[in-house]
Formats: structure tokens, sequence, C-alpha cells
């Protein structure tokens, strides 16, 4: 299993500091910030305070775990 992270921000902006960044260290799991050119069966895409609707096509079609990092700040289209 991979983690993949499309991120908010980078490591000036603290919830992607806190949320990601000084985690996946700590996690144990191959983990990349970015998306592969193609997904395992067992990858999972987190995406956090952003919408990205094609990766998230790419990675429904694949059949792997998305998970959506949300807060309620941010204006969903």
């Amino acid at each position: 299993m991979k983690l993949y992270y499309i991120l908010w921000g980078d490591r000036n902006i603290a919830s992607t500091r806190l949320r990601v960044l000084n985690i996946v260290p700590h996690l144990g799991i191959e983990s990349f910030i970015g998306t592969p050119d193609k997904y395992e069966k067992d990858d999972v895409l987190i995406i956090q305070k952003t919408s990205n609707k094609t990766e998230l096509e790419r990675a429904k079609k694949a059949g792997i775990k998305v998970i959506y990092d949300i807060d309620d700040y941010r204006d969903w289209e």
C-alpha cells in the first residue's frame, strides 16, 4: 500500500504541516506528495482541502480508496 497526497499548501500552511508533513515520516507506509502515473490495488489517495475532480475520477476508475481531509471554510463547487 502507498499513500498519495494532494495538498492544499506547503510547509508554510499550518494545516498541511500538521495534517500531513509532520506525520508522514512516522506512518511507516510509503507516502508521496502528488499522484502516480498508475495506481495499484491497495493505494490510498488523500485530498486535503481542495477539489481535484480529474484525479478523483481517475482514482475511482482504479478502484482505490479516496479520503477527503476537508474543513468547513472552503467553498466547494
